[in-house]
């Protein structure tokens, strides 16, 4: 998985309490989860800070492996390596840049293994003698 931290910004989160309005200022980082689970990017905002143990637990969901199962190292914006972070205390605001995290436990390869998925076959004869495509039948036949 790859995270990038593609900028830092400020928003304003309201919550209304009674009629009293709380105005609050975060900083929030918005990330691009890439893993070889998921097909295309993942974009999530997170608290800067938010540290990196919690950042692994809320991926556990996005990624399918276990925070455990996750090795995080610091890439930068071209993906050469820079670091591995074993510090979980750590926030996002300190860590910067791009995040790669591989799964060590070797879960995430097997599930992505098309090849261990039994297929059903049918020959053509056997397809053509079953029944109850009666709408089939009328749609193309007709």
């Amino acid at each position: 998985m790859v995270y990038y931290r593609e900028d830092l910004f400020l928003s304003l989160e309201r919550a209304v309490i009674g009629s009293l309005i709380l105005t609050m200022t975060t900083g929030v980082i918005n990330l691009k989860i890439l893993s070889a689970a998921n097909q295309y990017p993942y974009e999530k905002h997170f608290p800067q800070t938010m540290r990196l143990s919690e950042l692994k637990n809320k991926l556990q969901l996005i990624v399918g492996m276990t925070a455990k199962a996750m090795q995080v190292e610091l890439h930068d914006k071209d993906g050469k390596f820079i670091a591995s972070l074993t510090d979980d205390l750590a926030t996002l605001e300190h860590l910067g840049m791009q995040i790669h995290v591989s799964d060590t436990s070797g879960e995430i390869a097997k599930l992505l293994d098309s090849s261990m998925i039994e297929k059903y076959n049918i020959s053509d004869e056997q397809y053509d003698q079953r029944s109850g495509e009666f709408f089939l039948q009328i749609v193309f036949y007709n």
